[in-house]
C-alpha cells in the first residue's frame, strides 16, 4: 500500500470515529419573572421583572464535554426611597468540562466570570435628606476632581465582578425509582465590588453635623455607606447535593414526552464579608417541568422555586444593598431549546 493511500485510509478511519463518537449541541434558555403569575411565590414589591437569556455550545467525544455558555441577566426594580429605579444587568461567561470516570460517573470542572454593566444613580437617600440632581433632592452636590468626571450628572456610580470555580461529581442512577443522578459539587465564589461618590469628599464638620431627622448628615451618610457593596472583596464557598429525575409519559419513534424535576441544595460560608443584617446561610432550588424529544431537538418548558431568592445562583446579585431581599422566595418560568447535530 503506498503512503497515500495508507494516509487516505487513516483520515477516513479518523473521520468515522470522531463522527461515530462526537457530539455537537447548540442550546438557548430564557427564564422571566412576572409578578402576575400566580403559581410562583409572591415577590418583594420592589420587584418588576427578571429575565435571564443564555446561549450556549456543547462538544463532546468519546464521553468527554465541553460546554461554553454566555448569559445575559437582568433585574428591574422600583423603589419608593432613591434611588427610586434600579436595573441591574450583567453577563457571564461560563466554562464547564465533564471528565468520565466510569459509565456511572462523571466530574464536572466549571469557572465562570459575571459582570455587571456600571450602575448610576442620579439621587441617593440619606435617612430623610435626598442628595443629587433628580426633582425631590434636597442638595445637589458638584465636584470638580478629575475622578469624578466620568459620573456626569450622576451622584453614584457601582460596579461589580463574580468569578466562580467549581467542582463536582455526578452519579447516574438509572434504576432508582426516586433519582435518576445525584450530584456532589463544592464551589468559590470571590465577590469584587466598587464604587465612588463625591459625597465622600464633604469633610466639613458644619455641614456633617447638620441634623437631619434625629441624627446627623455625617451619621445618616456613614449609615448609607454601609449598605453600600463593601469595597474589599469577599469569598462564598458553597457545598452543593444536586438530585433529578424523569419519568417518561409517552414514547414513539421520534418523540418522547417526560415530566422531570432537579432539586438543587446550597450551604454557604462566607469569608472576609461584612454582613449588614441577616444572610442565609442555604439556599434550595426546585424546577418542575416537562421535556419533548423530536428527534435530535429537546424542548423543556418549566418553573423554579428559590427559597432565600437567588442567592448563590446568580452571585452578582448579592451585596450588602440586596442582603434584605434574601430571606424571601423566588420564582421564575423558562423554556429551554437544544438541538444536538451529532449524535
Amino acid at each position: 500500500m503506498s503512503s497515500r493511500n495508507f494516509y487516505a485510509l487513516a483520515l477516513i478511519i479518523f473521520t468515522s470515529d470522531a463522527l461515530t463518537n462526537s457530539s455537537f449541541n447548540l442550546g438557548y434558555t430564557y427564564n422571566k419573572l412576572n409578578p402576575d403569575w400566580k403559581f410562583l411565590p409572591n415577590l418583594p414589591n420592589a420587584f418588576e421583572s427578571n429575565e435571564t437569556k443564555t446561549f450556549k455550545v456543547g462538544i463532546g467525544y468519546k464521553g468527554f464535554i465541553l460546554n461554553i455558555s454566555k448569559d445575559e441577566f437582568s433585574l428591574n426594580a422600583q423603589r419608593n426611597t432613591e434611588p427610586k429605579k434600579i436595573n441591574l444587568s450583567a453577563n457571564k461567561n461560563t466554562y464547564e468540562f465533564i471528565i468520565p470516570i466510569t459509565e456511572k460517573l462523571n466530574i464536572k470542572l466549571l469557572n465562570s466570570e459575571q459582570e455587571a454593566d456600571r450602575q448610576f444613580f442620579e439621587c441617593y437617600s440619606f435617612g430623610n435628606l435626598v442628595i443629587g440632581g433628580c426633582i425631590d433632592s434636597d442638595i445637589s452636590i458638584i465636584s470638580t476632581d478629575e475622578k469624578y468626571d466620568d459620573l456626569g450628572d450622576n451622584l453614584i456610580s457601582i460596579d461589580g465582578e463574580a468569578k466562580t470555580d467549581k467542582v463536582q461529581l455526578e452519579y447516574d442512577l438509572n434504576d432508582n425509582i426516586f433519582l435518576d443522578q445525584f450530584g456532589l459539587g463544592i464551589s468559590n465564589t470571590i465577590s469584587i465590588f466598587d464604587w465612588k461618590t463625591p459625597i465622600e469628599e464633604i469633610d466639613s464638620p458644619v455641614i456633617l453635623g447638620l441634623s437631619v431627622g434625629g441624627i446627623s448628615l455625617g451619621e445618616a451618610i456613614q449609615n448609607e455607606f454601609q449598605r453600600l457593596p463593601q469595597r474589599n472583596d469577599w469569598e462564598t464557598k458553597s457545598l452543593d447535593l444536586i438530585f433529578s429525575k424523569s419519568l417518561n409519559l409517552l414514547k414513539g419513534q421520534y418523540l418522547d414526552l417526560n415530566i422531570f424535576y432537579d432539586l438543587e441544595y446550597k450551604h454557604f460560608s462566607f469569608s472576609n464579608y461584612t454582613e449588614y443584617n441577616y444572610t442565609p446561610k442555604n439556599n434550595v432550588k426546585f424546577r418542575l417541568g416537562s421535556t419533548l424529544m423530536i428527534k435530535n431537538l429537546e424542548i423543556k418548558i418549566y418553573a423554579d422555586y428559590y427559597h432565600n431568592n437567588l442567592i448563590g445562583f446568580q452571585p452578582i446579585s448579592f451585596n450588602q444593598r440586596t442582603e434584605h431581599y434574601f430571606d424571601d422566595p423566588f420564582g421564575e418560568a423558562g423554556i429551554s431549546i437544544n438541538y444536538k447535530f451529532l449524535n
